[in-house]
């Protein structure tokens, strides 16, 4: 009687947690037939109790699934009496009774019915658990994926300050390697980047890059991203580093550094600052001496000839000052297009030549020109304009800076660089030459080596001349020697007559026959 009595209060009991259960429940024999289900398999499986009591529990389980899950539980089911939770937390898709699917995650309990064996089930809706997973693993791997592939590094420190995580940008800019900096603390990833540091001492450290903490009227901390740091490298590469720090949130994540390189940022920054300033000191010359001259002209009367010598001199400065704009337009616009609006082809060297020295109009008497470009030269791949305007800059200069006169030469000279053919135009002047440190610097806008200001000239000139060969695929050499003279090579990419293939054989041993 005793035992009677304790199977139904079990069984009271089991019906009690079952109908009460936040989630839906079942109770099923060993065959996992359903004997019971509360409310709640109602509400999230759609069917009513008596569509389902007495049915195998596999109803709620799609058509693909049944065989599976029958092979797997029941064997559970007949097999595992003494387990009290078998099975606890396995996810499988169940279905609706519109046909919908859905995830839940199972857990079975044994329940001894005298010498039945049954089964409680509870089944959790884990569907909208799953898509959030899912979301935020998909979240997370592109995330990943955007950390490995960003051009900027990124550095994350835990809850303990230090190196977290590291992405291949941050190691590439640094030269580091992620052994080296991951488990460090702050300081010593500071210390790493001041060995690399140009001058370390002028280098705030990473603390400065980190917005401040203070503690605002609202009772918040200060957020935002902290201020710009520049870390300027001597190693592994000269570089510029924009270094800055965000505090974060997260419960993993105290800190995070964000590394941009501004290498080249920072230099046309000062590519930009210093053209402007020689620019501006370029025109104010020429404008100062038309401004005073005509103020003269205006405030005072002169004799025919002192006004025509101030006229004269307004008329040179102006023509200085149409020069200097032309060329900087010139420089401008072949920046601004890169070669976009230049005209490939096979250029033939001898005719462009020609009439690049004819249109200079050189005084013969006072610089004797001697010419060597023979017709078996190889054609030039280039663009004919173009390259006429830079020899014509180059002959200017020749003759700039050979004031006391002097013979000039061109020649036609090749070469091959990495078993690749290239044809040039040497020109050579006998004028007062330049040190090695001089001549280093040609092509740098406004640098002239001469600073007497006897010789005429803005200092632009090989700035545009190196900039179209280059942009031709070509380089320019200079060799020069104070007293002795200067020769200016251009250096273009050989060619056939169609532009691709050279118009003959150019092996080395053909090419020693043109070098000067």
């Amino acid at each position: 009687m005793n035992t009677e009595l304790a199977l139904r209060k079990s069984e009271a009991l089991a019906n009690q947690i079952i109908e009460n259960a936040p989630d839906p429940m079942l109770l099923v024999d060993a065959n996992g037939c359903i004997l019971r289900l509360n409310a709640r398999v109602e509400a999230v499986f759609g069917y009513a109790q008596s569509e389902l009591l007495g049915q195998a529990v596999e109803i709620l389980i799609p058509d693909a699934l049944r065989e599976q899950h029958r092979r797997q539980h029941r064997k559970e089911y007949a097999h595992h009496p003494e387990t009290k939770a078998m099975g606890t937390g396995r996810q499988f898709a169940a279905r609706h009774k519109d046909g919908s699917e859905l995830f839940v995650e199972i857990s079975l309990a044994p329940l001894e019915s005298g010498d039945a064996l049954q089964v409680i089930v509870i089944l959790r809706d884990v569907t909208e658990r799953r898509k959030v997973d899912a979301a935020l693993a998909d979240r997370n791997a592109q995330l990943a994926t955007l950390f490995q592939l960003s051009p900027d590094g990124l550095v994350s420190f835990n809850r303990a300050g230090r190196v977290k995580f590291v992405n291949p940008a941050f190691l590439r800019m640094t030269g580091l390697l992620a052994a080296e900096v991951v488990g460090q603390p702050l300081g010593e990833l500071e210390r790493r980047l001041r060995e690399l540091a140009e001058t370390p001492e002028q280098w705030p450290g990473l603390a400065a890059c980190f917005p401040s903490q203070e503690v605002g009227a609202d009772g918040t901390a200060a957020g935002g991203q902290g201020p710009r740091r520049l870390l300027a490298l001597r190693r592994p590469r000269t570089a510029v580093l924009d270094i800055r720090g965000v505090h974060s949130d997260a419960a993993s994540v105290s800190r995070l550094l964000y590394v941009r390189d501004v290498t080249h940022e920072v230099e046309v920054d000062r590519m930009k600052s210093e053209f402007l300033s020689h620019a501006a000191h370029e025109l104010r010359t020429p404008m100062a001496s038309i401004y005073g001259f005509s103020e003269l002209l205006i405030s005072r009367e002169f004799d025919a000839a002192t006004r025509h010598d101030l006229l004269t001199s307004i008329h040179k400065q102006t023509a200085w000052l149409i020069e200097i704009i032309n060329e900087l337009l010139d420089l401008t616009r072949i920046e601004e297009r890169r070669g976009k609006d230049f005209m490939i082809e096979a250029v033939p060297l001898p005719p462009l030549v020609g009439e690049g020295v004819a249109a200079m109009q050189i005084d013969p008497a006072r610089w004797p020109l001697s010419v060597a470009i023979t017709d078996d030269l190889p054609p030039a791949r280039a663009d004919a304009a173009k390259l006429r305007q830079a020899l014509t800059n180059v002959l200017g200069n020749a003759v700039k800076y050979s004031p006391a006169g002097g013979a000039i030469e061109v020649r036609g000279v090749t070469r091959v660089v990495d078993r690749q053919p290239q044809v040039g135009i040497a020109v050579t002047d006998h004028g007062i030459g330049m040190t090695p440190d001089q001549a280093a610097r040609v092509g740098e806008r406004f640098y002239r080596a001469d600073t007497s200001g006897n010789i005429p000239g803005t200092g632009l000139g090989m700035s545009i001349a190196k900039e179209i060969v280059e942009l031709l695929g070509g380089q320019v050499d200079i060799g020069s020697k104070v007293g002795a003279g200067t020769t200016v090579t251009l250096w273009l990419p050989a060619a056939s007559v169609d532009g691709e293939h050279p118009a003959r054989p150019l092996s080395p041993e053909s090419f020693q026959e043109h070098k000067p």
